[in-house]
């Protein structure tokens, strides 16, 4: 978790650094807005781009992935368990049957 906060400080601290690159990165739009108001693609704009399209759609898929691999492990796990529960209720049954 700590190498996340301090990623995620480093890329946002980028565009204060003064590189010719992000000229008023900050300054052009709103803190909170996303995406740059007006139609005109001014410095930085792959920057904005980069972090908030793609680190966004590739986190999702980490996640997304993630929970995938995590619902199928417990699907496996609980038709071994059932398996095993099945043979299991067949002995005593079977047992209780002599």
């Amino acid at each position: 978790m700590p190498f996340v906060w301090v990623t995620e400080s480093v890329v946002s601290a980028i565009p204060l650094q003064g590189i010719e690159y992000f000229g008023n990165f900050y300054g052009e739009s709103g803190v909170f807005l996303a995406f740059h108001i007006t139609n005109s693609k001014s410095k930085g704009w792959e920057y904005s781009v980069a972090v908030f399209l793609v680190l966004n759609l590739m986190s999702f898929l980490v996640i997304f992935f993630s929970y995938l691999l995590m619902f199928f492990v417990a699907k496996h796990t609980r038709s071994a368990v059932q398996t095993i529960q099945d043979k299991t209720d067949r002995c005593v049954y079977l047992g209780g049957t002599t």
